[in-house]
């Protein structure tokens, strides 16, 4: 073999050598570049993303949840049915306390839970969203139970007292009427006339 043929071999293995380092060298960032990309976005998905208002759609593109800041009821979570009626929300208003409001197919209130002020109540409404029974506790823990009619004028109530249990029952202009008692000291009841003044009792 002559001196040109072994240059040539020379210059030959020495491109192909080049050429080998080169292709690791690409093969190396390549998988650089590739975990790169699997960090950024293992990342991205663990990353806290913030925002004043969350809309969550259905398949057709409408409106099923909510999720968003309001400056008088605070945070607040809607979810509503097909139509955008919303059906439930949970929010907390201000300082006032949690409350959990059920809403009919036409959007008109018909239950709400709160702790407003810390103390747990529960509101039932009629189909024109006025209210018509009432269950909370006092802040002593006594419940009581409140029945108004379709004004909105209280009607009876079964409330815990410090010295018993008593039922009143009032007139439609909320005068008391009759009033039931079960006192620790034995039970009694109560007639009035419209003017509040006991017409009869027993015992």
């Amino acid at each position: 073999m002559t001196d040109s043929s072994i240059q040539v071999l020379t210059q030959r293995l020495d491109r192909l050598e080049r050429q080998s380092r080169l292709l690791r060298f690409g093969a190396i960032a390549m998988l650089a570049v590739m975990g790169a990309a699997v960090w950024i976005s293992a990342a991205t998905r663990s990353r806290t993303v913030e925002a004043e208002r969350f809309v969550l759609r259905d398949a057709q593109g409408r409106a099923r949840v909510e999720i968003l800041t309001d400056p008088v009821f605070g945070p607040r979570l809607r979810l509503a049915q097909a139509n955008g009626r919303v059906r439930m929300e949970l929010a907390l208003k201000g300082t006032t306390g949690p409350y959990i409001c059920l809403r009919d197919t036409n959007g008109n209130d018909r239950a709400q839970l709160d702790a407003f002020s810390g103390n747990p109540g529960l509101t039932l409404y009629d189909s024109n969203s006025k209210s018509r029974v009432q269950i909370d506790l006092a802040e002593n823990g006594a419940p009581a139970i409140r029945y108004y009619d379709q004004d909105h004028k209280r009607r009876a109530a079964l409330e815990e007292t410090d010295i018993g249990l008593n039922l009143t029952l009032r007139d439609a202009e909320e005068r008391e009427r009759v009033t039931i008692a079960a006192l620790a000291s034995g039970p009694y009841l109560r007639l009035h006339n419209v003017d509040g003044k006991v017409v009869w009792s027993a015992p």
